[in-house]
This record gives C-alpha cells, sequence and structure tokens, in this order.
C-alpha cells in the first residue's frame, strides 16, 4: 500500500466522521463510506506507519464485517483446528494447551511449534479478507519439549512467604525475572501467572497458585511485568475465586466429591479480588482469563457484575452495558443473586481495560442451552471465547451471528435473548487494542519471510532447550537458584544437613523422584496432565549425585557393604519421593498423600538399626498426608521441596551438600511454608496446623511447629545416642 493513498484513506474517513481517537469508535461503526469496502480492505490504512494503537483499530474495525468481527472473539485449539479453518473462521486466536495435538514419539521440539505457528498466521495474514493476525497462546513453555521448566507458582510463594513491605517487594523480583526468562522462550502470548489465593490444599490447582496469603500472591504477580517487558501479553487468571471454592461444591466430575470448578462465598470475595489490583492497576495485566468456578452459586463465565463493573470500574472506558448489572444481580440468566458488594466494598477500584477469554470449553457447562451460554457469556464481559473442540469455533460463529439483535428494544434488556451489536463492538476493540498494543496488526509473527505485505518476523528457536547459547544458559541458571531458594525444611536432627561431601562416598537413592524429570516437574508439563516418559530434558536428583561422583546403590546390602568398608558416616540414604503428577479437577483429593512405593522405601531405608543417617525429600505441589513419616524417629532430615522443575535435581542437591555458595546464594534452606499445613488435611482449611504459614527451618538457629523442632527433633530424640555413637 502506498502511502499516498493511505493517506488519501485516512483524510476520507476523517471527513466521513470515523473517529481516529484511542477508545472511540465502539458503536455504529458504518463502514467505509469513501473508499468502499473492497477498497479498505485492498488499502488496509491500518497499516499507515505512524497510527497509534486507537487509530488503527478504528480503521480496521470500520472495515469489518459482522461476521469478521465475531470470528475475531474465537480462539481454536492446536489439537483440533483443520487446515484451512483460520481461513473460514477469521478467528482471533489460536492456542496450545495441556494437550498440543504433536506427536511426541517425534518429539515435541521448539522448531516444531514455530513451524505450526508460522503456518497459521500465514493462513491468518494471507487466506483471509483483511489479513487480521492471530495471537498465538500457550498455557505453560513446559509443554515444550527441551524448554527449561521452572519450578511452579507454589514454589516461588515459597521464597518469598512470611516478609512484608520492602522485604517482599525485594523478595518478589526473582518472579519478575521467570517471568521474563519464560516469555523469551515461549515467545507466544502466556496465560499466566494463576494469582489465585489457596485456601484448600485438597484443591488440585494448589501448586498453580503462589500461597495462602492475598499480599504474598500480590507481591508476586509482579511476573506480569517480566512476561510482558518480552513485547508478549500476560494472562491474570482465573477471575476470580477458585481458590477459595468450598469442597463438595464441584460439579465437574457427576458423582465424585472435588473442590475445583466449585463454588466460592461471595461474602469472603475481597481477599481473591486482592491480588487483582496488583496485577492489573499496578503490572498492567492486558488479559484476563474467567474462571470455571462460581461466586454465591453464579458461574464466573456469567457473572455480568464481576466482569463488567467490578472488573472495569476505574477503565476510562466504562462498559456498554454496566446498567444491566448490579451487587444483587449479576447475571441476566438470574433475577436475584447473592449481595457482593460488602466484599467487594473492601478492595480498590480495578481499572483493567484488556480482553477478557473464557477458560477452555468454559461456555459448554451443561446449564442451558448452546444458545444461552454463548449469550449469557457474551454479555456478561468476556470477549473471547475459548472453543477447543472440533467444529465447536463453525457452530459458535454461526450461532452468536443469529444471537445479534436485530430489535432496537431487545438491546436494551438484561431479560432478552439477544446479544446487542454494541456488546460485540466493544469485544472486538478490546481484542484488536491488545493486538495493536503489541505489534501485532503491523507486524505479526512468527512469519518466517516477508508475507502478503508483512515483514519476516521470527525468534530464534534454538536458545530454547539444550543448545549451547548464552541465554539458555541463563535460564538455567535462574531456575536452578528459583528451586534452591524455594526448598523449606521442616526437620533436621543435629545438624544433619548439610551433608558433608568431604566424607559422604555412597549414597542409598531410593523414591519416585529420584530419577524422574516428570515427578520434579509435575502437571502441565509436555502434557496436561503431566509426563513420567522421560520426554523432558532436565537434570534428576540422580544425575546431580553421580556429578558429584558419589557411588550410587539402591540395595541395602550394597550400602552395608559400603558403610563397612568407608565407615558409617561415609553412607547416606536419601529418599526422593513424590506425588504423580496431576492437574486440575484430577488432582482433587480428601487426603492427598505419597503412594506406597515411597512410603515404603522411607521404611525401608530409614530404620533405627541401620548406622547411617537418612534423609527424606519431598517433591509436591502441595502439604500432603504423611503423618508416619514426619514421625519416623529415624528420619533426620526432612526437606520440602515443591514441585522444583528440570532442573530440580541440581537444585536438591546443592542445598542437601551446601554446594555453589556465592553471595547471592546461601547453603542455608531458605524457603518458608506458603500455605499453612493442617495437622490433618481431610479436615479441611482450618486449625490445627503441623505447620503454619511462613513456617521453616533454619539450620543456623531452632525453631519449632506442631511439635517438631528443626534442630533437635523430639521425634527422634530417642536415635541420638545410639547415632552419635554410631557415626
Amino acid at each position: 500500500m502506498g502511502r499516498g493513498a493511505a493517506a488519501a484513506i485516512v483524510a476520507s474517513l476523517l471527513v466521513c466522521g470515523v473517529a481516529l481517537q484511542d477508545g472511540v469508535g465502539l458503536e455504529g461503526q458504518r463502514g467505509m463510506a469513501a473508499a468502499g469496502a473492497d477498497d479498505c480492505a485492498k488499502q488496509r490504512p491500518w497499516l499507515t506507519p505512524g497510527l497509534s494503537a486507537g487509530q488503527q483499530v478504528a480503521l480496521l474495525m470500520s472495515c469489518m464485517s459482522l461476521k469478521e468481527k465475531i470470528g475475531q472473539m474465537l480462539v481454536t485449539s492446536s489439537r483440533t483446528v483443520d487446515d484451512g479453518e483460520i481461513t473460514a473462521l477469521r478467528q482471533g486466536a489460536y492456542f496450545y494447551g495441556g494437550t498440543t495435538g504433536f506427536d511426541y514419539k517425534d518429539g515435541n521440539w521448539p522448531k516444531k511449534w514455530l513451524r505450526k505457528s508460522a503456518k497459521k498466521q500465514k493462513e491468518a495474514v494471507c487466506g483471509t479478507r483483511l489479513g487480521i493476525p492471530l495471537i498465538i497462546a500457550t498455557d505453560r513453555t513446559a509443554l515444550i519439549q527441551s524448554a527449561t521448566a521452572f519450578l511452579h507458582n507454589i514454589g516461588v510463594g515459597a521464597i518469598c512467604a512470611g516478609k512484608a513491605g520492602e522485604a517482599l517487594k525485594g523478595c518478589a523480583e526473582i518472579a519478575r525475572e521467570i517471568g521474563e526468562a519464560v516469555a523469551k522462550d515461549a515467545r507466544a502470548q502466556l496465560y499466566q501467572p494463576t494469582i489465585c489465593v489457596s485456601t484448600d490444599v485438597r484443591w488440585g490447582r494448589t501448586y498453580e497458585c503462589f500461597g495462602s496469603s492475598a499480599e504474598l500472591v500480590s507481591a508476586l504477580s509482579v511476573m506480569i511485568e517480566g512476561i510482558q517487558s518480552a513485547g508478549l501479553a500476560a494472562t491474570a487468571k482465573h477471575y476470580v475465586g477458585d481458590g477459595s471454592a468450598q469442597w463438595g461444591t464441584s460439579d465437574v466430575v457427576p458423582g465424585k466429591v472435588g473442590i475445583d470448578r466449585g463454588n466460592a462465598l461471595a461474602a469472603t470475595l475481597n481477599k481473591p479480588l486482592t491480588p487483582y489490583v496488583a496485577a492489573i492497576n499496578e503490572h498492567g495485566a492486558m488479559s484476563v482469563m474467567t474462571s470455571y468456578s462460581s461466586v454465591g452459586s453464579v458461574k464466573m463465565h456469567e457473572n455480568g457484575y464481576l466482569l463488567s463493573n467490578v472488573l472495569r470500574k476505574a477503565c476510562p472506558l466504562p462498559p456498554i452495558l454496566e446498567n444491566w448489572f448490579t451487587p444483587t444481580r449479576a447475571t441476566c440468566s438470574m433475577k436475584e443473586t447473592v449481595d457482593m458488594s460488602v466484599a467487594i466494598g473492601k478492595v480498590q477500584d480495578l481499572a483493567f481495560c484488556g480482553y477478557v477469554t473464557t477458560d477452555y470449553d468454559a461456555i459448554a457447562d451443561d446449564r442451558g442451552t448452546p444458545r444461552q451460554q454463548m449469550r449469557n457469556a457474551i454479555v456478561a464481559g468476556n470477549d473471547m471465547l475459548m472453543v477447543p473442540k472440533p467444529d465447536q469455533a463453525a457452530a459458535t460463529l454461526a450461532t452468536v451471528t443469529k444471537l445479534v439483535c436485530r430489535d432496537g428494544a431487545a438491546a436494551e434488556r438484561c431479560d432478552s435473548a439477544c446479544i446487542p451489536a454494541a456488546r460485540i463492538n466493544e469485544a472486538v476493540h478490546n481484542i484488536l487494542m491488545t493486538k495493536a498494543q503489541l505489534g501485532l496488526l503491523q507486524a505479526p509473527w512468527p512469519l518466517e519471510a516477508a508475507t502478503c505485505g508483512f515483514p519476516a518476523k521470527i525468534y530464534d528457536v534454538e536458545r530454547v532447550g539444550t543448545s549451547d547459547n548464552e541465554q539458555n544458559k541463563e535460564t538455567k541458571k535462574l531456575a536452578i537458584l528459583a528451586a534452591e531458594k524455594s526448598q523449606v525444611l521442616l526437620k533436621n536432627v543435629e545438624g544433619t544437613l548439610p551433608l558433608d561431601k568431604d566424607r559422604v562416598k555412597t549414597v542409598l537413592l531410593l523414591g519416585t523422584a529420584a530419577n524422574n524429570v516428570g515427578r520434579q516437574c509435575g502437571g502441565w508439563t509436555i502434557n496436561w496432565q503431566g509426563d513420567q516418559a522421560f520426554r523432558q530434558d532436565g537434570t534428576t536428583v540422580k544425575g546431580a549425585l553421580q556429578g558429584m561422583g558419589l557411588n550410587i546403590v539402591t540395595k541395602v546390602k550394597d550400602a552395608v557393604r559400603a558403610a563397612r568398608a568407608d565407615g558409617a558416616s561415609s553412607v547416606v540414604a536419601l529418599v526422593v519421593a513424590s506425588e504423580p503428577p496431576y492437574t486440575e479437577f484430577k488432582g482433587d483429593e480428601l487426603s492427598p498423600t505419597l503412594p506406597k512405593k515411597d512410603k515404603g522405601a522411607i521404611k525401608f531405608a530409614c530404620k533405627s538399626a541401620f548406622p547411617w543417617r537418612c534423609v527424606v525429600v519431598v517433591a509436591a505441589g502441595r502439604p500432603l498426608d504423611i503423618p508416619q513419616v514426619l514421625a519416623n524417629t529415624a528420619v533426620d532430615a526432612f526437606v520440602h521441596t515443591w514441585l522444583p522443575g528440570s532442573e530440580g535435581g541440581h537444585a536438591i542437591v546443592n542445598k542437601l551438600f551446601a554446594l555453589e555458595q556465592s553471595e547471592s546464594r546461601t547453603w542455608d534452606y531458605e524457603g518458608r511454608m506458603p500455605v499453612p499445613w493442617p495437622v490433618t488435611i481431610s479436615d479441611g482449611p482450618g486449625l490445627p496446623h503441623l505447620f503454619e504459614y511462613s513456617y521453616g527451618c533454619s539450620t543456623l538457629e531452632t525453631s519449632s511447629s506442631g511439635g517438631i523442632d528443626c534442630d533437635v527433633s523430639n521425634l527422634a530424640v530417642a536415635n541420638t545416642k545410639r547415632r552419635r555413637a554410631l557415626l
């Protein structure tokens, strides 16, 4: 497009009254009166250099048909979208979810992601009338094989739990660094971070939260700034109340009692809302994902009061339909709902102006017909609908198109069955503004070569994974450092830790996570439910110990032989136990615990008859119901390492043996409990606690909780004299 032609079109639009200022032109866009719709599509005036984001969007929207607008409101899945479907749908976004659609037998490598993304982006910019680029997104970088899998959010919370004020702010910088590193690897919009406040560790998404303190979660939402510093959009999720849902209110699996996607009390909504003030008002989250859960028995994707009136209250552009919703009528599908005003009044006004997307297939929850679900979700304030199933996007496009109000009177009523055209325009404006602010409208990525008038824009994916480059090295260093800092020492009898690297020669190594990267990483790694097939690169505890030149044995008789040859103090038993990977509702457990294999390994290796010290390290996304393990007097040290990620082996061993010390890192265990550890987990949240929030042992000073002393455990006193004599 020549600059002269573009300037002429801009001038003609001004004459015809098409607004070019930021944030206008939401209603009644009349089309290209001077140049004509076809000329508009050919000339593409929104590509004129120097236009603001608002000007680009106003020009583009003036060219769009109704179906093109609704197409922008669709998010399809890499697993199900067919070749050519993007051209037909003119969709707004494309995402790689937990099940990516790649053939894992051939490898789920970064180059494959890049090629597939470039192909889909080319379809969007070359195969559609207006060439509007896609937002390409992913749930987590760790879904990519060979990418560095960082520790889950619960571990980040453990780094900073218990700190306050400036100390907490300073500590939270590591979350910003992690966000930036992950974004540089992903090079896609990240549906991260999860800024839930965890209240019940029986929930299968506990490890996705930073912790149980709203202050802690608020501080760590600075991760958003790190992600967006790399030129990508971060997504604050899941808005709102998912971490506050009550046990037994989940309806996701018929007949199964659970908590995921359950109901949160409206009266306590201020706690889960608080971190969104920081995420949005301070750190500028560009998108928000709606929660599956309910608040006051109103499904969040239908909760217009929370999605429109509350979320956008301080945005300079007020929601189009804000007068439809009140604290006691939160949705168009119900005449009256639980009053939310008291809890909302305790929270600072939110100023969100970006776009809102539903979660995976959230509009298909068996409540009402598909028409009702789509209508209620859109008028409530969801701008994009995630439609991941085969043929679901085409059906949604057709249905929403038919739902747009043709009757002016119906468009004014919450209880009508149609969607006001103004609400469609508002949604598309929110989506396109985000694309313009990211630079996507004028320079989409990834494009491997100059394509259909757009310049080539691609990133070097060789920095992801095992390749030898500085970016990859720095990412792995940060992953190790974060995993080191997150570990919480809960028991350390008579200075068992740190282990003496000069004396220990043999390690009796047992446990499900001793040589399994998948167990270190947990869910959302390679696959939705995690992966234990050794497809994710990384370093296990066994690998790190072998790197030290230690003798690794898995049989007691070999350990006994080594103790006789080199002395009892030359041998240590190390059990690295773990929960099996899980995500979402599949992880809901009334009494989460270790598998029998790990409990057996601890009993096997940690016996008072054996002369060696015994250390237990647990990799899990939450506290566990393991009283027998904690009470085992032959366990000399106990460490909760959360889900430390693909480099967790290095981090665990570095701490155990006081390796890699420097001014910026100490061997001392710095992690603190980001959530309380109940005495009886099956009883749910509430007292008594075995370990309080922010509890953790320091090997430099004695502290205690729930009858367990860090350095002189009253659970192990009976063994100390005999051990001292043996060692």
